[in-house]
């Protein structure tokens, strides 16, 4: 869309013989020097924010965003320390599984929750879903404690884990975040609308084409967007729509 430069995305590719050779696995990171490190962590920092914001969007409200992106960071410092150019293999690319991993290494370090009540939490879960269907209403306590062969106190607490939204799937998000869950049909609009604004994207400010670019191919949400930029979500909503207006106003005057 052209908003490469905003996102890092190969804006230092074309800075320096150094990062160049980086690159391609000539060098390695710790002979880059701080101001070359310097330029490709900022490149790659909004990276983090993004991929810190979907992992958010499928977590309980306890964990803090903050939280994901300091261990995203670390991944992501991780990554280009170990970053080897000659395996022929995108800086992008590599950081990126870095920052994921990272991050879940964090959610696991915080689950308070073991496996055994974990295996706990799944049991009452299906017991409760196998209920309702056969009663026709909320079994009781008792009545999920008699399936599951738990106490009474052991079911209440899982209850309670369940209700309060603390169990981390960490399976569903992994293959969420790597395979992505989107409707076809919503995709394909949505590639349809960057085709067309893509032409005309380098007549917007910087700041529209960031906002657009992260709303429709990043596919985060306005708030997402807001705590990217550090901006609010009035501030992003009234960007976007003034991208879409000038957008409109080119596409409109081309026919």
């Amino acid at each position: 869309m052209g908003t490469s430069s905003s996102f890092g995305k190969n804006s230092y590719c074309k800075a320096s013989n150094g990062i160049s050779s980086y690159l391609n696995g000539l060098s390695s990171w710790h002979e880059l020097d701080s101001k070359l490190q310097k330029d490709v962590v900022d490149s790659l920092i909004q990276k983090v924010k993004i991929i810190a914001c979907r992992f958010k969007s499928k977590l309980p409200s306890t964990i803090e965003l903050d939280d994901l992106i300091s261990a995203g960071c670390v991944g992501l410092m991780e990554g280009l320390r170990n970053f080897d150019g000659s395996h022929n293999v995108k800086l992008e690319t590599f950081v990126e599984n870095r920052i994921k991993g990272a991050i879940l290494d964090e959610l696991r370090r915080q689950d308070f929750l073991s496996r055994g009540l974990r295996q706990h939490v799944k049991l009452v879960e299906h017991a409760k879903q196998k209920l309702e269907q056969s009663l026709g209403r909320e079994p009781t306590i008792e009545e999920i404690a008699a399936k599951t062969g738990l106490s009474e106190v052991e079911i209440q607490n899982c209850l309670d884990i369940m209700n309060n939204n603390l169990l981390i799937n960490f399976d569903a998000i992994s293959h969420t975040l790597n395979n992505g869950e989107y409707n076809p049909e919503t995709l394909l609009e949505k590639k349809e609308i960057v085709s067309k604004i893509s032409q005309n994207i380098a007549k917007l400010t910087e700041k529209e084409q960031l906002v657009l670019s992260l709303y429709y191919v990043e596919e985060l949400t306005m708030k997402e967007v807001a705590e990217v930029l550090n901006i609010t979500e009035g501030r992003v909503s009234q960007l976007h729509s003034q991208a879409i207006k000038k957008l409109k106003k080119i596409l409109g005057s081309k026919g």
